[in-house]
């Protein structure tokens, strides 16, 4: 079923001023529910530009956005696409935890005596116990807790798509793992997830489509492993292939006989471990 659909899409910031610049082109998109998509691209390329008119904060400036069916208000769609902006963080207002988390169900008609209900079980999605930080003021905790109870608050939403634009940006190597978990574990759920990434390695783990872009046109749009073979094309555009990817083909190259299509660490080790005649990983 299709869940997004952009078609002929263009987008200028600021039109008609001298500071006028124009972030995509043209662009068309189908995303079907259930999906599990990367955006790729050089810083510039329109990545988050692309989020924002996914999520249906930016109207383009030419083409049309359709999401679900098209019957959906502009106003209420919010509660169909949730976007998590780089850096959410930054953006907390509330005094404690609950509001913090209950403000946007609340926005979208959740009940007041169910609001408790949605807050206990969002914070409890991303790891956070909500006895615990239940009345604690949303500044005074870590950067990595500041991003899950932002997290939670598009979650109580319970939007059917969600976009996140570099989650993982800032956060160590726990943190990391912790998002991909999540982002998976959304997913699973049934829930369209877009994220975008600069880490390939992240994508070729996670990712079942990815679609790259550059100077703001989609110049590449398919299945994971087959957009990291177009090494050469994703090398002009600034992007690098994953380092698993990188070391079997290079394997391959200096005469080692395996098949050099991995993009992933477990695929890489599997490659080399089916050449040594031990067991594949799990």
């Amino acid at each position: 079923m299709r869940q997004i659909e952009i078609k002929n899409c263009s987008y200028t910031y600021q039109p008609g001023t001298i500071n006028s610049h124009q972030a995509l082109y043209d662009i068309n998109l189908a995303v079907d529910a259930g999906e599990l998509i990367a955006i790729i691209g050089h810083g510039g390329s329109g990545k988050s530009t692309l989020a924002l008119l996914l999520a249906g904060l930016f109207v383009p400036g030419s083409g049309t956005v359709t999401i679900g069916d098209g019957n959906i208000p502009p106003e209420q769609l919010f509660r169909e696409v949730g976007l998590v902006f780089q850096y959410p963080e930054h953006q907390l207002f509330a005094q404690n935890v609950f509001e913090e988390v209950a403000f946007g169900a609340r926005n979208a008609g959740v009940a007041e005596d169910y609001l408790p209900i949605k807050v206990r079980q969002s914070l409890e999605t991303v790891g956070l116990d909500p006895d615990q930080y239940w009345y604690s003021s949303p500044f005074e905790l870590s950067g990595g807790q500041k991003r899950r109870v932002c997290i939670a608050s598009l979650l109580a939403i319970d939007p059917g798509i969600v976009i996140l634009d570099e989650p993982t940006a800032g956060l160590d190597a726990v943190g990391k793992k912790w998002m991909k978990a999540l982002i998976s574990s959304l997913n699973q759920q049934g829930k369209t997830v877009i994220w975008i990434s600069h880490d390939m390695s992240e994508v070729a783990e996670l990712a079942r489509r990815v679609i790259v872009l550059e100077q703001g046109r989609i110049i590449l749009d398919g299945d994971t492993a087959d957009i990291f073979s177009c090494e050469d094309q994703l090398a002009a555009s600034g992007l690098e292939i994953p380092h698993a990817a990188r070391l079997v083909r290079e394997l391959k190259a200096k005469g080692v006989p395996i098949p050099g299509k991995a993009v992933t660490v477990a695929g890489a080790f599997n490659e080399l471990i089916a050449y040594l005649g031990g067991d594949s990983a799990d």
